[in-house]
Order: C-alpha cells, then structure tokens, then sequence
C-alpha cells in the first residue's frame, strides 16, 4: 500500500502544479488582454519614433525624406513585428514576476473606471516622462562632454592606432 501512495503522490503533486502553472499564465494572458498590451505596443513603437524623427528634421533632414522613413517604419512595425511572436515572452515576464493573485487583482484594478485610465493615460505618462528626463539630461550634457573631454585628454591615443 504504501509503495502504491508512493508512486501515486508524485503524479497527483505534478498535475496540481501543472494546472497552478496553466491557471497562472491564464491570469497573465488576461491581463494582457484587458491592458490592450498589444495596441499598447503599437503606440508605444509609434511615440517612439516620433521624438526620433523630429531630431532628424532638427538636423536638417527634408520633411518629404522624414515622412518616408515615418512610413518605412510604420510599414516595417505592420508587417515585421507581430504580437503573437511577442506575446509569449510578455506572459513569461507576468508570470515571473507577478504571482497568480496578483495577476488577479491587476485584472480588477484595470477593469474600474481608474484602471481603465491608467491604461489609457499611462502610455502619455511615460512618453511625457521619458521627454523630460531625455530633455533634463541633453540640458546637463556639457558638463558629461566636458568630463569626457578629459578623460579623453588623459589617455591619448597611443602612436600607430
């Protein structure tokens, strides 16, 4: 009897993780879903790439010549980059780093009226943050060129390179 519960434990074990493991990547994939993660990458690629080609008009470039690296790009993201290829490796990161109930009360939170905006407003946050600290930083820039300068000055190029 005993070497019957023995053998029987391990499969009953291995089974009840497996469904923990199935329910869990299923908390994660709807969180995904209800975050709209998809459409968030989209948007995501697309506030991108405007800053990008903004630097390059800055630079001189023609609008005629921004505007078809802006739909080389858009046309490369539609055809090129897929959600579903994605979309595995993004559960994978949920499931390690959120627990399945967790991945619940995400799941909640993004279905009130404050989680709703948080999916709308957030992805605005962020570029909007990610702006000021890119600006902050290029305003703080001579003084970085200026360390590098002297460094630079300290180990010259030895003769021959």
């Amino acid at each position: 009897m005993r070497l019957h519960l023995f053998l029987i434990l391990p499969l009953v074990v291995c089974s009840v993780s497996l469904a923990d493991e199935a329910t869990h990547r299923e908390a994660a994939v709807r969180v995904l879903e209800i975050t709209k993660a998809d459409a968030a990458m989209k948007s995501g690629f697309q506030a991108m790439i405007d800053p990008v080609l903004a630097s390059m008009r800055q630079r001189g470039m023609p609008e005629a010549a921004a505007q078809e690296v802006k739909e080389a790009f858009s046309q490369w993201f539609t055809e090129e980059i897929k959600w579903e290829d994605i979309k595995p490796k993004m559960v994978e990161i949920y499931v390690q780093q959120f627990s399945e109930a967790e991945l619940k009360e995400l799941q909640a939170f993004y279905q009130t009226p404050t989680g709703q905006k948080a999916i709308e407003k957030l992805p605005i946050v962020m570029q909007q943050g990610a702006n000021i600290g890119r600006e902050y930083a290029q305003s703080k820039g001579q003084i970085l060129q200026a360390k590098l300068k002297e460094i630079a000055e300290k180990y010259p190029p030895k003769k021959g390179q």
